[in-house]
């Protein structure tokens, strides 16, 4: 039961982490894309 724990907790947090860089790296290539001329376009994350 706590193998299978463990495994379970593992894969959420390798999902968790692909997710998040995929995320960054999409936003980021959003940004590029985008003109960068607009109003409150500062880096607030």
């Amino acid at each position: 039961m706590a193998f299978k724990l463990i495994v379970f907790i593992g894969i959420l947090i390798a999902v968790a982490v692909l997710g998040v860089r995929a995320y960054r790296s999409s936003v980021r290539g959003f940004e590029a894309r985008q003109p960068s001329s607009g109003p409150c376009d500062g880096d607030s994350n």
